[in-house]
């Protein structure tokens, strides 16, 4: 390596005072994945060397889009594959930059209910939601009985199906002026929204 060089010529008669020019002289590249993964390891410029091009390999992590490098300590410049940095004069960290994915949230069986606004249409890798029950518009005949899931907990990651869940209300079914006559037992004495029901005739 250049370093490695730079020992040679300063053990053949360099000196104390010309390793620490040298020393100065040397410019090194190095990488913060910032929690990424990825195979980027230092780059030392040349003695006369003050640009660099930034990599066409881009490191991954997992629920984020890489969206390029900033130098640590810099103007917030972000440099994409393949960009140049000039005028380097000092050794530098390139510092990966990650936006967090957006995943879709489909909300299903709300059965004509008004889905609050307070439950977000997507959702990222950073958040936690607890999903809220609808108070609006509930269908006939049922009550709300929660999410499925109810909640989405931090560090999840690809689009979620949440499906409303119901309790069917069971509804009382009284037979009034029989004179005596039997009620017969296939007359239920309770209804749903669900059913179809056809009454039977009385008997004697």
């Amino acid at each position: 390596t250049l370093l490695d060089d730079v020992k040679l010529v300063y053990k053949i008669g360099g000196g104390p005072a010309f390793e620490d020019y040298i020393t100065a002289c040397i410019t090194t590249i190095s990488f913060d994945l910032n929690g990424g993964e990825g195979d980027f390891e230092d780059v030392v410029l040349g003695v006369t060397e003050d640009t660099y091009t930034i990599p066409s390999t881009e490191p991954t992590k997992e629920g984020y889009d890489f969206a390029g490098w900033k130098i640590d300590g810099g103007d917030g410049t972000v440099y994409d594959a393949n960009d140049r940095i000039t005028n380097i004069n000092a050794s530098i960290t390139l510092v990966a930059q990650w936006d967090a994915i957006k995943y879709t949230i489909k909300y299903t069986n709300l059965k004509g209910a008004t889905n609050p606004s307070a439950n977000p249409a997507n959702y990222t890798i950073e958040d936690e939601i607890t999903f809220v029950a609808p108070t609006e518009n509930i269908p006939t005949g049922y009550t709300f009985a929660g999410w499925s899931p109810n909640k989405i907990s931090r560090g999840t990651m690809g689009e979620i199906t949440v499906t409303a869940q119901w309790n069917i209300v069971n509804y009382t079914i009284t037979y009034v002026d029989l004179k005596g006559a039997t009620n017969p037992p296939a007359n239920p004495s309770t209804y749903t929204v669900e059913d179809a029901i056809t009454f039977e005739a009385l008997t004697n």
